[in-house]
């Protein structure tokens, strides 16, 4: 064989090996785009998708109904439904905590967050961690998701704005 037929069946080869490691190269950038959706749609659905609520712990809600009998129902209001814009004593009132509200709209590290270190738009609600524990404060939102229903649980969290949800 010539040097031209050489040269030739060389490039022929280089070809077929630069095709093969494009095949190869471009299923592994697909494989990896294809397990980057799944998991930012894990993320994002979290540990329930919307049409599944998550359970409750019974034993978590009853100590947290009475941790929020004795310390929160005086301005959020009895079974949490929210305080009388009139008797806000001048600043806003305490939201409700059930379905008519919107606290179903905040993650559970939200709610904790809020009843650990209070409002800054009133003094009214004020930092809680220095009174109740991290799993206090942890009861107390497993009782406020007690007051919502299946459809709120499930679409609890940024899930809220999923057209399944709305």
């Amino acid at each position: 064989m010539g040097k031209q037929g050489k040269e030739a069946k060389r490039s022929s080869s280089n070809r077929r090996a630069s095709r093969r490691g494009f095949g190869v190269a471009t299923w592994v950038v697909l494989a990896g785009a294809l397990a980057g959706i799944v998991a930012l749609a894990a993320m994002h659905q979290g540990p329930s998708s919307p049409g599944r609520a998550t359970a409750l712990d019974p034993e978590r809600v009853a100590r947290g109904r009475a941790i929020f009998e004795a310390n929160c129902a005086a301005c959020h209001g009895t079974n949490g439904v929210g305080e009388d814009p009139a008797n806000a004593e001048g600043g806003y009132p305490a939201p409700p905590l059930d379905t008519s509200g919107h606290a179903w709209h905040h993650t559970d590290r939200d709610l904790a967050a809020f009843i650990s270190n209070g409002s800054p738009n009133t003094p009214r609600m004020r930092a809680w961690k220095t009174t109740l524990t991290q799993e206090q404060i942890g009861d107390v939102v497993q009782y406020i998701k007690s007051l919502w229903g299946p459809r709120e649980r499930s679409c609890q969290g940024p899930r809220h704005m999923d057209p399944a949800c709305r």
